[in-house]
C-alpha cells in the first residue's frame, strides 16, 4: 500500500517510499509518456537495491478530480547532508562556520531530480495545467518530510518559468554539464584527432602514448563482484577528492545498474600488470553515451594518465558506436575542456525554509564554483575543421 494519500484542491496524490509498493507499481509502469528512461520502474528499483549510505526516496502519483487515472509522476530523493557530503576546498572563516553547522547538524535536501544521473528530468507532467498541483503537494511531502532544501533539478524548458515563480522558487545557476557533440563525419578516433589544434592533437597523442602500457578489459557482472573490494578502494579514492559527494554507493550499484539496463550499462576495467588501477562505466540513452562513475589510482594516474586516457576512450567509443552526443558530468571542467567538451547549463529551481540555509547554499555553490576554477573556460582545441 502506498505511504499515504493526500487531498489537494481537486487533486489526490499518492504517496509511497518503494517503487515496488503494490499501490503505486502498476500505475507507475502504465504511465503514458515518453518522459525520461531514468523515470523507468526497473531503473528506480536499482537504485533503491543500491542501498545509498545517505539517501532515502519517496514516488508519487497525482490524480485529477476521481479520475482513475494518474495525471502526473514525480519521483523523490530524500538526502541526509552532513559533513561528509561536501568538502570546502579552501578554509576561510566563513567556510569554517559551514563546515562546523554541516558537523553538527544535518540538513534535508528534497530533490526532485536524480544524483546518479545528468539533464534527466524526474517530474513527468505531460499537460502544465496539473504542474501547480503537483508543485503544491510535493512542498507539503517536502514538509512533512522536514526538508531545508526542496531542488527541482533538469527541468524542461518548456514549462513556463511563471509556474515556478508563483510557486516561490528561486532559478539556481550553478548547475552544468560538460558534454562533446560529435559530428556524423567522424568515423574514427582519427578524425576526432585531426579536428584538434596541433598544439592539442599533440597532447592527445602524448596522453595516450602515457597510457599504452594499460590493458583495457570490459568487466562481466561475475568479474565486477569478485574484483569489489578493488572496484570500491577505487571509488572511493575518486569520491574523496570531490568537493560535492552525495548519493554514496558502492558496487552494489554497478551491480544493480548491470541488471536492471541490461547491455545499456558496461564497465571498462584498466589494468596495470594484471592488477585493476581503475574502471569506466558508461550508460547508453538513445543516440548519447554517458561516462558514468569512474575509479582510478591516483599514483597511476600520475605514470600513466589514467584520468586522460578514460576521457579520450569515452570519445574513441562514442565515435565508433556512431553516438550524436558524450556526457562527462559536472567536475573536472578543465580537464574536460581540454579534450573539446563544451559546458551545458540545467534549468534548476530550489527554494530553502529560512535564510540561514540560503547563506549556507550561497557559500557551498561558491566554493565549488572556486574549485572548478575559471581557465576551463578559454579552451578552445579545435580547429577549422571542426567545423
Amino acid at each position: 500500500m502506498p505511504v499515504h494519500s493526500e487531498p489537494i484542491q481537486g487533486y489526490r496524490i499518492h504517496w509511497a517510499d518503494s517503487i515496488l509498493e503494490a499501490g503505486i507499481a502498476s500505475e507507475w509502469t502504465s504511465f503514458p509518456s515518453s518522459s525520461t528512461d531514468t523515470l523507468d520502474a526497473g531503473y528506480l528499483a536499482a537504485l533503491e537495491q543500491a542501498q545509498p549510505g545517505d539517501l532515502s526516496f519517496r514516488y508519487g502519483l497525482l490524480y485529477y478530480r476521481d479520475d482513475g487515472q494518474p495525471v502526473a509522476r514525480i519521483a523523490l530523493q530524500v538526502l541526509n547532508f552532513t559533513s561528509r557530503n561536501f568538502k570546502f576546498p579552501k578554509t576561510t572563516w566563513k567556510t569554517l562556520l559551514a563546515m562546523i553547522a554541516l558537523r553538527f547538524r544535518r540538513f534535508r535536501v528534497i530533490m526532485a531530480g536524480n544524483l546518479f544521473s545528468v539533464g534527466k528530468p524526474m517530474i513527468d507532467c505531460p499537460d502544465e495545467d496539473h504542474l501547480p498541483a503537483l508543485l503544491q503537494a510535493t512542498e507539503i511531502e517536502a514538509r512533512r518530510l522536514n526538508y531545508d532544501l526542496l531542488l527541482l533539478k533538469d527541468l524542461p524548458e518548456y514549462w513556463h518559468e511563471s509556474v515556478f515563480e508563483n510557486a516561490g522558487y528561486h532559478p539556481f545557476e550553478a548547475d552544468l554539464t560538460m558534454q562533446l557533440s560529435l559530428p556524423a563525419s567522424w568515423n574514427s578516433f582519427d578524425d576526432y584527432l585531426h579536428a584538434l589544434t596541433k598544439k592539442y592533437r599533440q597532447r592527445a597523442v602524448k596522453i595516450r602514448r602515457s597510457g599504452s602500457l594499460l590493458e583495457r578489459r570490459w568487466l562481466t557482472p561475475a568479474e565486477v563482484r569478485t574484483g569489489a573490494n578493488a572496484i570500491n578502494r577505487l571509488f572511493r579514492s575518486v569520491q574523496e577528492k570531490q568537493v560535492v559527494r552525495m548519493g554514496i554507493v558502492d558496487v552494489r550499484y554497478f551491480l544493480a545498474l548491470s541488471t536492471a539496463l541490461g547491455d545499456r550499462f558496461r564497465m571498462l576495467g584498466y589494468f596495470l600488470q594484471d592488477r585493476l588501477v581503475g574502471f569506466a562505466s558508461y550508460i547508453r540513452h538513445g543516440d548519447e553515451l554517458e561516462v558514468h562513475y569512474i575509479g582510478m589510482d591516483y599514483t597511476v594516474n600520475a605514470t600513466h594518465q589514467l584520468y586522460f586516457n578514460i576521457l579520450l576512450d569515452g570519445i574513441e567509443h562514442a565515435i565508433r558506436d556512431r553516438y550524436a552526443k558524450l556526457e562527462l558530468g559536472r567536475t573536472a571542467r578543465e580537464a574536460k575542456a581540454v579534450c573539446g567538451c563544451r559546458p551545458h547549463p540545467f534549468r534548476d529551481r530550489y527554494k530553502t525554509r529560512n535564510a540561514g540555509i540560503q547563506r549556507l547554499l550561497n557559500r557551498m555553490a561558491a566554493s565549488f564554483t572556486e574549485d572548478e576554477g575559471a581557465s576551463w573556460q578559454i579552451r578552445h582545441p579545435f580547429g577549422e575543421r571542426m567545423i
